[in-house]
């Protein structure tokens, strides 16, 4: 019988990759569904299929990657499927099999358009797992939706619905306190994109239109 994923298991191996990368000297936080997922609640949204973390350095991820293979046992490396790289997996467990995929990624304009962030403004949950501060996840999140709008590849559209569903979970939340002047540390490359995908997101669905415009968004 196939395991499934549980959030507690997600949680846990976001904790023990977070202390791996604390313990080789990194700040990092979670973005992405599995911290859609932290912030939500327990009944917020589905179970993550993957962990996505930001670590704020300019090593090369691949040598980041090859010492938590080399420094715990349940880290392993496989080969990329487009390109040199190699994927980070977690075992949960030998047997029957359960891994979790943990994608290590670096803030940068030209890389994923992830931002960096300071590290008083990062938020933590369940038992100090760094999180990512909501403006900059919700943002993350419509751009993880456009490109899979726009993508030829089947698999990336499938994924769409999810995104939607974590979008429209952040858009729920929002609260006075994120308000865009509560993000004046968020670089201005950054925020231009924001703005393009907010636009893009309320094209298509203009319902969303007010809580973006609660926010600041000239929408």
């Amino acid at each position: 019988m196939k395991l499934q994923l549980t959030k507690k298991q997600v949680r846990r191996v976001a904790r023990r990759t977070v202390e791996a990368l604390k313990a080789n000297g990194y700040t990092c936080c979670l973005f992405g569904s599995a911290a859609c997922s932290m912030i939500g609640g327990n009944d917020a949204s589905r179970v993550p299929n993957d962990l996505d973390i930001v670590v704020f350095t300019n090593d090369d991820l691949e040598l980041i990657k090859k010492s938590l293979e080399d420094k715990h046992d349940r880290f392993f490396l496989k080969d990329g499927k487009n390109g040199p790289y190699k994927v980070l997996w977690y075992s949960i467990c030998w047997s029957p099999e359960l891994n979790i995929k943990v994608d290590i990624l670096k803030p940068g304009k030209d890389l994923l358009g992830i931002p960096r962030i300071p590290s008083n403004a990062i938020s933590f949950y369940h038992c100090n797992i760094p999180v990512m501060p909501f403006l900059p996840l919700l943002i993350l999140k419509v751009q993880g939706w456009r490109d899979h709008r726009v993508s030829r590849k089947p698999w990336y559209r499938k994924k769409m619905p999810q995104d939607k569903g974590d979008i429209e979970r952040l858009l729920s939340m929002v609260d006075d306190g994120d308000d865009l002047r509560n993000y004046m540390w968020l670089e201005k490359w950054f925020m231009k994109n924001a703005n393009k995908l907010v636009k893009a997101y309320v094209c298509k669905f203009p319902e969303s239109s007010e809580t973006w415009r609660s926010i600041g968004f000239d929408v």
